[in-house]
């Protein structure tokens, strides 16, 4: 099966679909209308290890892909599978005499490919639910109820302790609970390491915060770290956004105090996705966690705005 689908690209001559199935090494062609895959899918391609990426040359009838693990761009034919595809292996720009950088190099792509290793027992693995280190926006059952998918891009390294009760002190012991949950083999040091080092280096799209807020973001700030809201009494640590203690808010249990950066774009909201927006939760949590029902709708977006930017 295709569990982690990477790239898609469509073929107009033969109405298909190529997808690149980053788990499996392969891009699958399926037709493209409808149809369960296992009943649409024409013809599959071995190509290297994590292809993210696939484009269509409908004029020369072949379709490229990128396979990131390999570093290898492969050409298929695709109106005739006798064709050999041709491969180009493009090379590392990593400097030669800086032993230094590549052993970091080396280990953070250690990391990176057992992030996309299936390892549960159903085939998932990290990035599974995890995507580029963010989040699916789904929400799961677990052995502590539902629970949605948190963000690991520039979160997960310096926002201690991790899971939502709080129970793993690193982001090692986490990926080793993680590990037993999704009942995957054992890791050893070297992989927990490994991994660790990629989770702290992945890339995120933007900034923690702005540089410079607009009026509406300054007066939603203010109110952020007014007493009378209470926000930053729990949210507490510039740039960190959480005092890192659990607490009861009436949402059944003792949960972490969750870092707010990239708040704005992690939807659903809470432990377990209960609300669709910020305003829906800051409203429904007036009393429990911090307070909002003195404000107006002007104030209200103002926060919302300044939450945003975090």
């Amino acid at each position: 099966p295709c569990l982690l689908p990477r790239a898609a690209a469509v073929d107009l001559i033969t109405s298909t679909v190529l997808v690149a199935c980053f788990d499996i090494g392969a891009v699958l062609e399926i037709s493209a209308g409808d149809g369960s895959l296992a009943k649409t899918e024409r013809q599959r391609f071995s190509v290297g290890k994590g292809p993210n990426a696939v484009a269509v040359d409908l004029e020369k009838r072949n379709a490229w892909v990128w396979s990131h693990f390999d570093r290898r761009l492969t050409a298929l034919p695709l109106d005739n599978p006798r064709r050999t595809p041709r491969t180009i292996e493009i090379p590392s720009g990593a400097p030669a005499g800086e032993k230094a950088l590549r052993r970091a190099s080396t280990r953070e792509e250690m990391g990176r490919r057992a992030f996309h290793e299936p390892i549960a027992f159903d085939g998932r693995s990290c990035a599974s639910c995890h995507i580029d280190g963010r989040d699916d926006g789904l929400v799961w059952s677990s052995p502590i109820g539902q629970v949605q998918t948190p963000v690991l891009a520039g979160r997960a390294t310096d926002t201690p302790p991790l899971g939502w009760r709080g129970e793993n002190a690193t982001i090692e012991a986490h990926i080793k609970r993680g590990f037993e949950r999704l009942r995957g083999p054992k890791p050893n040091d070297e992989t927990l390491t490994a991994m660790a080092r990629y989770i702290a280096t992945m890339p995120t799209y933007r900034a923690p915060s702005k540089s410079s807020l607009t009026p509406e973001e300054a007066r939603g700030r203010e109110i952020f770290h007014s007493a009378e809201t209470s926000c930053s009494t729990c949210h507490a640590g510039e740039g960190v956004w959480t005092d890192g203690i659990r607490r009861n808010v009436g949402t059944g249990g003792t949960y972490d105090t969750p870092s707010l950066r990239f708040l704005g774009e992690t939807s659903p909201y809470m432990h377990d996705g209960r609300y669709e927006t910020l305003r829906e939760l800051l409203i429904a949590s007036d009393g429990k966690m911090g307070f909002t029902r003195h404000l107006d709708d002007t104030d209200m977006s103002a926060l919302i705005a300044y939450l945003k930017t975090l």
